[in-house]
């Protein structure tokens, strides 16, 4: 979303076509590891890029030696 706008749980269930428990599982993973914030708003979670996330995930992405296509 434009301006990291927070976007309720109840979205990415439609969005990615898996169940709600699998949303639920990789979004706490993914606050776990410090790359979401979570916000309660009743009884609906909303999720957000915690600050310098996209920048941690490029410095991990770029430490990892190339890919190279094995057939």
């Amino acid at each position: 979303r434009a301006g990291g706008a927070p976007v309720c749980v109840c979205e990415f269930q439609p969005a990615l076509h898996i169940s709600q428990p699998t949303v639920s599982h990789h979004l706490k993973q993914l606050t776990e590891a410090g790359l979401l914030l979570r916000e309660k708003r009743g009884t609906f979670a909303y999720f957000r890029l915690a600050p310098g996330a996209l920048d941690r995930i490029s410095s991990l992405l770029a430490e990892q030696p190339a890919l190279t296509n094995v057939a």
